[in-house]
């Protein structure tokens, strides 16, 4: 069993991360210093009760959360598991309707035109990897990410390729390969981010 003051620092520092906040926006919040949350995280000291639940009201999570060792943890997984199959269904409906309407099109056209537009079907795959781009970054793998923009690239490639079949327009390969570098190496480059103590002084609180 770990020290209580030391499981409550790791589970302020591990929520605070996954709600995606810096220590300097907590303390914007809870109108302390992000030194103060520093000490906190580092065991150096405690929140008292009342500033406890005032961190449990803006981390959204139940003031016995912090007391419990990988507590927080533990409950995202179990959410995230228990809504996986939701998730799953929600993004098949919506890959389905895409080709339901690609379908309509295809018929539609088809018979008041007598024009086989199969490229409603071309189109159908890029517009199925948008939606899977998207419930992606809502709620998917984050590794999957450089997947999912690469086979969007390409689907639109294609897509603009066929609907323009007969101007033989190669040169949108060349276009989506260096677009295809850039994704790769926005992938892999991580943001530098600024330095909280000389943008610090630039901060007004209200």
């Amino acid at each position: 069993m770990e020290d209580i003051k030391e499981v409550i620092s790791k589970n302020i520092a591990t929520i605070r991360k996954k709600r995606k906040l810096t220590q300097v926006e907590l303390s914007e919040k809870l109108n302390y210093s992000d030194k103060a949350i520093s000490r906190w995280e580092k065991g150096e000291s405690l929140p008292d009760i009342e500033t406890l639940h005032k961190l449990s009201e803006i981390l959204d999570v139940p003031v016995s959360l912090f007391f419990e060792e990988n507590a927080f943890v533990e409950q995202e997984e179990i959410k995230q598991n228990s809504n996986l199959p939701n998730k799953i269904i929600v993004t098949i409906l919506s890959c389905f309707v895409v080709w339901i309407i690609a379908t309509i099109l295809y018929v539609y056209i088809s018979s008041y035109t007598g024009t086989k537009f199969w490229q409603a079907f071309v189109w159908a795959v890029p517009a199925t990897t948008i939606i899977l781009f998207y419930y992606n970054k809502v709620w998917g793998i984050a590794k999957l990410s450089i997947f999912i923009r690469s086979l969007t690239l390409w689907a639109f490639v294609t897509a603009i390729y066929c609907q323009f079949l007969n101007y033989n327009i190669w040169i949108m390969f060349l276009l989506g390969a260096l677009v295809q570098v850039i994704i790769v190496l926005n992938h892999f480059i991580k943001p530098i981010k600024p330095n909280n103590k000389f943008f610090g002084i630039f901060n007004i609180k209200k």
